[in-house]
């Protein structure tokens, strides 16, 4: 009974109650759709659909560019992983936008990423995606709270270990009153 409860205490205390969450859009900028010089170094989209496109790849991008996930694990000093599970990045379907939305176990952690992610969209972050192309249509905001039911575990655990211990004491008690 004492050992589930402890036991479940243990494991509840490595598990995180509470998680900070913001969320942004970012939109890929359309270009100049008049007569655009063939000369021209601009690498933004001229046709919806063009920009569409992009949008959907720079989503994949966001979530899974090693070196772009590298730079914000640095920026928010996180390792990869933690910036891997924090992030999400889902292209809106037939639209130019991508909501990003980033979960970490503190407010500062989540407002360092998404300006980490602001200078990072600023200059280039990986040979796929070109600086100006990603541009934020809505800021994050203020991180808000979660608290988990990860919370409970102690307790549960607690109530668990003694329904089983008494449960145990009880069909002891038992045995021993029914022997002859």
């Amino acid at each position: 009974m004492v050992a589930g409860a402890i036991g479940a205490g243990v494991a509840g205390q490595a598990l995180p109650g509470r998680t900070y969450s913001a969320e942004a859009e970012l939109i890929v900028p359309m270009g100049q759709t008049d007569a655009v010089p063939a000369a021209s170094s601009s690498t933004l989209p001229t046709e919806p659909y063009d920009a569409t496109q992009l949008a959907s790849s720079y989503a994949i991008i966001l979530r899974s560019e090693a070196e772009l996930i590298g730079e914000l694990a640095e920026a928010t000093s996180l390792s990869t992983a933690q910036v891997r599970d924090g992030l999400t990045a889902t292209h809106l379907p037939s639209t130019r936008i991508i909501r990003v939305s980033f979960v970490a176990e503190d407010s500062d952690t989540v407002a360092q990423f998404f300006e980490a992610l602001d200078g990072l969209l600023a200059e280039s972050p990986s040979p796929h995606l070109p600086s100006g192309n990603l541009q934020f249509l809505s800021e994050p905001g203020q991180p808000t709270a979660t608290t988990s039911m990860k919370m409970l575990a102690p307790w549960a655990g607690a109530a668990a270990g003694f329904i089983l211990g008494l449960a145990l004491a009880l069909s002891l008690a038992r045995s021993r009153d029914t022997r002859p």
